[in-house]
């Protein structure tokens, strides 16, 4: 089990983030994880994390989503500690239900989760459910969002999916991009509307501020997200990691 210590880079912020950031590297499962005398796999860690679902300190689980849905693709359904049957679909419900202005990084980490299982359950061909449903039109939702709240310049809001409007603070405008095009990269549906202007100008605008910010020692969250969706957006889109 991760410590779980919000604002702090000793423990994890999120319930499953590390794991899930492990998930978003593809680390396998077989990566050994040494812990004092012990060793472990990466795999006990996620069942660790499977077997705890629904009982952390936090009602939060866009990471574990990210997590669980990476490593065991054929699992949507399994018992936790207390012998009840959890699913993903469970997961995703509450993940839905919660507001996205609430929750950290403008709900970006949530929607990834989503988006993610939505991805997963499809490739399992499993039933379209209403929560699946309402988890397809939030996420659609917030592309559209992202499109119609950016700047005449084309840069994309500040304020996330919230409202159009911007900010003069290169680390909050590269926090705020760098999350909403990692989101971006993951739920556009096709290589075309990857291609579509407006995301081509999101994506270059976020590798302006990185160029322009390069000699300047930038928060490491705001660089890790700008660069993962960056990655993102070119394997999905051409083909290259």
């Amino acid at each position: 089990q991760a410590r779980l210590e919000p604002g702090s880079y000793i423990g994890q912020g999120h319930v499953d983030q590390w794991i899930a950031i492990c998930a978003m590297a593809d680390l396998p499962l077989e990566t050994p994880i040494q812990l004092g005398n012990q060793q472990y796999s990466l795999e006990s860690w996620v069942r660790q994390a499977q077997y705890d679902a629904t009982q952390g300190l936090l009602a939060e689980y866009g990471w574990t989503l990210i997590a669980l849905t990476h490593y065991l693709p054929q699992e949507p359904q399994w018992k936790i500690s207390t012998g009840q049957t959890v699913s993903w679909e469970q997961l995703v419900d509450h993940e839905v239900r919660q507001g996205l202005e609430s929750t950290a990084c403008g709900g970006t980490h949530r929607l990834a989760g989503i988006v993610r299982a939505l991805r997963a359950k499809e490739n399992l061909g499993l039933p379209d459910t209403a929560v699946w449903q309402r988890a397809r039109a939030l996420v659609d939702g917030c592309i559209e969002d992202a499109r119609l709240n950016r700047g005449a310049d084309g840069r994309l809001s500040s304020y996330y999916f919230e409202r159009p409007g911007s900010t003069l603070d290169a680390t909050a405008e590269l926090a705020s991009a760098g999350h909403v095009i990692e989101f971006l990269a993951l739920a556009l549906p096709a290589e075309q509307e990857l291609a579509a202007p407006w995301v081509e100008v999101s994506v270059n605008r976020l590798c302006s501020l990185l160029e322009a910010t390069s000699a300047t020692e930038m928060d490491c969250g705001a660089l890790y997200h700008g660069l993962n969706g960056l990655r993102i957006y070119q394997e999905r889109r051409f083909g290259v990691r």
